[in-house]
């Protein structure tokens, strides 16, 4: 069933609940004709905006975002993101089904997060795999894991390596995520980034 069609299902049931009630009060005839019209009047209005906004979505969001009143978005097979006021991009993504709002750090090579979010995710490291990184507070000793699925929108990375450490605290999304995009650009204050090999058709 189409969004369309569960749309005017929704809408129906909606008006027939108020007009059962009405029968059960015995209102007359004439005033609830009126008082149906009206209400057919809302529910028509109310689908024409829902049936708009699934059709013309990417544009709705692109609007809202530049209105500050979203975080992102989607067109197609890109995401448009607006810079935050602290002059970054982030970005809400799922690791492993978990949601996380990363910074986007394109100096990055890898993606870090903390243990905490790791544990949550159910990405595993192993101790004898460590690597160093430097970082902007001096090296840092990380764990090496792997997240089975990273989504971001219609965006999906599957066997990306994260390093794990306390002190990548909020965590970062790196260069080894961005790679795998089709492509990425800062244009002003809107960091897009296009999927590789289409978008997922199962984004909502």
């Amino acid at each position: 069933m189409n969004p369309a069609t569960s749309d005017v299902i929704f809408y129906a049931l909606l008006l027939v609940l108020p007009a059962s009630a009405l029968f059960a009060r015995q209102v007359p005839l004439g005033q609830m004709a009126r008082m149906a019209l009206a209400w057919a009047g809302i529910f028509a209005v109310g689908l024409l905006i829902a049936t708009a906004y699934t059709r013309n979505r990417g544009t709705v969001d692109e609007w809202l975002v530049s209105a500050g009143l979203k975080r992102m978005a989607v067109r197609g097979g890109s995401v448009m993101i607006p810079r935050a006021p602290d002059g970054h991009f982030y970005a809400d993504v799922r690791l492993n089904g978990v949601e996380q709002r990363l910074m986007i750090d394109t100096g990055a090579t890898e993606t870090a997060i903390d243990p905490d979010l790791a544990k949550a995710a159910g990405i595993a490291t192993d101790p004898s795999r460590q690597q160093l990184v430097n970082t902007a507070g001096g090296e840092v000793n990380a764990l090496v894991g792997q997240v089975e699925q990273m989504r971001l929108g219609p965006i999906r990375a599957e066997g990306l390596t994260v390093l794990v450490a306390p002190s990548f605290k909020g965590g970062v999304l790196g260069m080894n995520f961005l790679s795998r995009l089709s492509s990425w650009r800062i244009e002003g204050d809107m960091m897009i980034l296009v999927a590789s090999g289409g978008a997922n058709a199962d984004y909502t």
